[in-house]
């Protein structure tokens, strides 16, 4: 695996499993060459083989990340927009439509930027301790990198108002029980907690993990009767994997199977 960025490291701990680690502390601020090594780094993922689950996280134990560096925000104005914030929207998106699981590590803070981006990631482990804030308010803006539809359908539009109209840190205990947070794991191990799943899911039926992210993703805006024959369709192709044979005859051989 070949990835060689200053502020975006890329380690394998385990086989199939990529840690990416936002390299920028204390703050891990998401500046705009962050957002470049970002995207150029999602997106050998997405085509390396190799890797079947990436866990995404922020160098340090403070802070996952504060969002963005406010004095390029300052020297820039207007033009941050094509300059940063465009790249920032593509790069969530990347890691939504990756057909690989993203699983956010977070400890210590995080908000801003980085808080938008964790939306963006299929599952969200947090230590006891940390924090989640969307403070773009107090500087007379909003959520611009995808906060506005990602974090209404994890939590609601109430609940979504308040923490972007006030933009005060809620509890990772409330992020669980909000739907921000699916795991809290004992501060300094939510990377250890994280990779662990990671392992899980690099290690079972590749394609159907594939396929319940994409089926989820596009059923998640549609009714029952819409999504109706794609559901019926999605069934006829796992049933032609070697996986979906192999996890049928090892249960009736009474054995553990050895997907692919």
């Amino acid at each position: 695996m070949d990835y060689i960025n200053k502020t975006v490291l890329v380690e394998t701990p385990y086989p199939l499993v990529a840690l990416v680690t936002i390299n920028n502390p204390p703050l891990n601020l998401m500046t705009i060459q962050i957002c470049e090594e970002l995207e150029d780094t999602l997106d050998k993922l997405t085509a390396d083989d190799s890797v079947r689950a990436v866990v995404l996280t922020g160098a340090g134990k403070s802070s996952f990340g504060c969002g963005s560096d406010i004095r390029q925000l300052s020297e820039y104005g207007g033009d941050i927009i094509d300059l940063k914030l465009h790249r920032e929207n593509r790069n969530n998106d990347k890691i939504e439509y990756m057909p690989k699981p993203v699983i956010a590590a977070i400890e210590g803070n995080i908000c801003g930027g980085a808080a938008e981006m964790c939306l963006a990631c299929d599952l969200r482990v947090m230590s006891h301790t940390a924090r989640y804030s969307l403070p773009e308010i107090k500087l007379g803006v909003f959520p611009g990198s995808g906060a506005l539809f990602r974090l209404p359908k994890l939590i609601g539009p109430s609940r979504c108002k308040e923490l972007m109209w006030f933009g005060d840190f809620i509890y990772a205990p409330q992020c669980l029980e909000w739907g921000i947070a699916n795991y809290l794991a004992p501060p300094g191990e939510a990377v250890s907690v994280a990779l662990e799943l990671a392992k899980r899911l690099a290690a079972g039926p590749f394609e159907a993990v594939k396929m319940i992210k994409e089926s989820v993703r596009e059923f998640e805006a549609k009714d029952s009767d819409a999504c109706y024959e794609r559901n019926i369709q999605y069934n006829r192709d796992i049933y032609k994997t070697p996986d979906s044979k192999e996890g049928m005859e090892a249960f009736l051989a009474k054995r553990a199977p050895e997907f692919m």
